[in-house]
C-alpha cells in the first residue's frame, strides 16, 4: 500500500499558502538529525495542493559526431540560375553600372531581374516567395514585401534611369552596328496616360504601350529602350530616338531597321544628324518603284546571284541614289534583291491579299492603323448600307483589279554605306533577328506580354527592371549559343528548368558554416549548360559556383 505523502503548509505574510515536503538526514559532525523543507507547490483557497510546473528539457535533434563535433542544416537554397546570372551581370559590367547609379537599391533591382529570368514570372508580388527557397543578392535580415517593390518602381527617378542607360551604352556598345525596332505591350491599366489603342502586334483587343529597343549587333545585348504612347506609329518614334541619341553623341552608329521605319523624312533626319543606316524600303514609294524598274530586266542573271551566310541564294543588283534637296544631296545606295524562285510573284500576291483582308477588318471595326493609311486610301471606299443605313467600308474593285503586282517579290534595302556589297548589306540586315528574339524573350519567356499597372511612374520602374532582365536573358542566350553543342534542342525554358534544380545547402559544424552541394552529382545536362555559361571545364564547375559571391 502506497504511503500517503505528508506536506508542511507555510503561510506567508501576504496570506498566500505554500506546500513543502520534508526530508530528514543525520548530521555526523553535529551528531543530530537535520530537517529540510523542499518546495512542492501552492495551496488554493479550498486547501487543494497544486504541484509546481516541471522545467522541460529540450530534446536532442543534432547528433554528435565521434570526435565531439555537432552538425546542423543551417539553410538550403536554389542557386542553379541565380549564381550564373550574378556572374554574367559582373562579366558584362551590368552590376557595376547599377551600383554606380543605384547605390542603395541595386541589389533589389538586380535580384528582381534575376527572378524574372529564373522563373519566367512577371508578377513582382511573388518575389518574396521566390526568396524563401532561392539565393538572392538581398541580405537575409532585410525584409521586402510586395508593397516595398511597388515603392521601388514608383520612386525610381527618371534622372537615374537616364544616367544608367547612358552609362550602360558606353559600357556595352561595340560602337558599330545597332538594330532598332519597336513592339507593343498590351495593358489592362486604366487612367494611365501612356496606354492607348493602336496597332497591336499580338492582335489583342486591348490598349497598349509601344516599347522601342536598340540592340548591339556584335554582342547582341540590348543597349537602350524607350516607351511611347500606344497610338504612336513606328515612323514617328524614330525621330525622337535619333535626336535623343544625338544628344548623347551616339550619332556615329549604324542603325539597321525594317521597312516600318522607312520614310523619306526619316532618311533625311538620319543624314542631318550624321547617322549611318541600313533600312528596308517600302515599295509603296514611287522612288523605290523606279529603282525596281531600273533593275527588273537585268537582275535575274547568273552573274547577279549572291551567296548569303545562312546558305540562301538571291539575285542582287545595286544602284546609286541620293536624298535631300537638289542643292544639298546625301549619297546613298539601293540594293535590289529577288529570290531565285521564279514563282515568287504569286506568293507575294497572296501576302498582299492577306494584308488587304486585315485592313478590311480593321476599317469595319473602327480600329485605324496609321501605317496602313496608304492601303485604306487606295483599296477601300466607304458606302452606306441601303437596309441598315450604317456606314461601312468595301473593297475598291477598280483599284484592286489594277494593282501593280509587278513589284511583288522584290526587296529593296537602302543604305548610307556606299562601300558595302549587296551580300554584306543583306547579311547585316538578316542578323537583326537578335532584336526579335529579345522582344520574344521579354514578352513570352519573361511573361511581359501584358501589364496591369495603373500608375505611370510605377509602370516606368517596372519596365526598367524588365529591361535589366532582357539584358541578362540576351547575355545568357549568347553564352550558350557560342559553345553549347546541341543547338537544335536548346531552349531557354529548358535551361531554366534544368539549372533551377541545383540546390546548395549550408551545414553548420561546430559553429562554422560550410557550403556544399546537396545533390550527389551535377547531371550531364546541367554540366553542359554551366560549362558554357561559366566558361569553365566540367570538372571546375563546382569550384566556380562556390567562388561566385552573392
Amino acid at each position: 500500500m502506497k504511503e500517503e505523502q505528508h506536506y508542511t503548509i507555510v503561510t506567508k505574510k501576504d496570506g498566500r499558502k505554500y506546500a513543502y515536503t520534508t526530508t530528514h538526514s543525520w548530521n555526523k559532525e553535529k551528531k543530530r538529525c537535520d530537517t529540510r523543507l523542499i518546495y512542492f507547490g501552492t495551496v488554493d483557497e479550498s486547501g487543494n495542493i497544486k504541484p509546481k510546473k516541471k522545467k522541460l528539457v529540450k530534446a536532442n535533434v543534432v547528433e554528435a559526431s565521434l570526435d565531439g563535433e555537432q552538425f546542423a542544416l543551417k539553410k538550403q537554397v536554389r542557386v542553379g540560375m541565380v549564381r550564373p546570372l550574378v556572374k554574367i551581370a559582373g562579366d558584362i559590367g551590368l552590376e557595376e553600372c547599377l551600383k554606380r547609379v543605384f547605390p542603395d537599391t541595386w541589389r533589389v533591382i538586380l535580384s528582381l531581374a534575376i527572378y524574372y529570368v529564373s522563373t519566367g514570372c512577371n508578377a513582382a508580388y511573388l518575389f518574396p516567395v521566390f526568396r524563401e527557397d532561392h539565393e538572392t543578392l538581398i541580405k537575409e535580415n532585410e525584409e521586402l514585401s510586395d508593397k516595398d517593390l511597388s515603392t521601388l518602381f514608383d520612386q525610381m527617378e527618371e534622372r537615374r534611369r537616364r544616367e544608367f542607360l547612358h552609362l550602360w551604352r558606353e559600357k556595352a556598345s561595340s560602337g558599330e552596328v545597332v538594330f532598332h525596332d519597336i513592339t507593343s505591350i498590351s495593358s489592362y491599366a486604366k487612367n494611365n496616360e501612356l496606354v492607348e489603342y493602336g496597332y497591336n502586334r499580338d492582335k489583342e483587343d486591348l490598349p497598349q504601350i509601344n516599347l522601342a529597343f536598340i540592340l548591339d549587333r556584335e554582342n547582341r545585348l540590348p543597349l537602350s529602350y524607350k516607351m511611347h504612347d500606344g497610338s504612336i506609329n513606328d515612323i514617328t518614334t524614330l525621330k525622337n530616338l535619333l535626336r535623343n541619341g544625338f544628344a548623347y553623341k551616339e550619332n556615329g552608329l549604324l542603325y539597321v531597321m525594317d521597312k516600318g521605319f522607312y520614310k523619306e523624312s526619316n532618311i533625311n533626319e538620319l543624314y542631318s544628324l550624321s547617322y549611318k543606316y541600313i533600312c528596308a524600303a517600302s515599295i509603296i514609294s514611287n522612288r523605290i518603284k523606279d529603282v525596281i524598274d531600273s533593275t527588273r530586266d537585268t537582275i535575274v542573271h547568273p552573274r547577279n546571284l549572291i551567296d548569303l551566310e545562312n546558305g540562301d541564294h538571291v539575285y542582287a543588283l545595286s544602284c546609286d541614289g541620293h536624298y535631300g534637296s537638289e542643292s544639298f544631296k546625301w549619297k546613298c545606295k539601293y540594293h535590289v534583291y529577288v529570290k531565285e524562285n521564279a514563282g515568287f510573284e504569286r506568293e507575294k500576291s497572296i501576302n498582299l491579299d492577306l494584308k488587304l483582308r486585315e485592313c478590311f477588318e480593321e476599317l469595319n471595326r473602327g480600329e485605324f492603323n496609321d501605317s496602313h493609311a496608304t492601303f485604306y486610301t487606295r483599296y477601300f471606299i466607304q458606302e452606306r448600307d441601303s437596309k441598315t443605313k450604317e456606314e461601312r467600308y468595301i473593297y475598291n474593285e477598280e483599284n484592286l483589279g489594277s494593282r501593280e503586282n509587278k513589284y511583288s517579290g522584290f526587296l529593296v534595302i537602302v543604305t548610307s554605306e556606299l562601300d558595302l556589297s549587296s551580300a554584306e548589306v543583306m547579311n547585316i540586315y538578316r542578323s537583326k533577328d537578335g532584336i526579335e528574339k529579345a522582344f520574344d524573350d521579354l514578352k513570352n519567356l519573361n511573361d511581359c506580354k501584358r501589364l496591369n499597372i495603373h500608375k505611370y511612374s510605377t509602370m516606368e520602374g517596372k519596365l526598367f527592371t524588365q529591361f535589366i532582365a532582357s539584358i541578362l536573358t540576351s547575355a545568357l542566350r549568347e553564352k550558350i549559343r557560342e559553345s553549347y553543342k546541341d543547338k537544335k534542342a536548346l531552349s531557354m525554358s529548358l535551361v531554366r528548368s534544368s539549372l533551377d534544380k541545383l540546390t546548395f545547402s549550408t551545414i553548420k559544424r561546430s559553429g562554422k558554416a560550410i557550403p556544399i552541394i546537396l545533390s550527389s552529382e551535377i547531371s550531364a545536362q546541367q554540366k553542359a549548360f554551366l560549362s558554357s555559361i561559366l566558361g569553365v571545364k566540367p570538372k571546375d564547375i563546382e569550384s566556380s559556383l562556390n567562388s561566385i559571391i552573392v
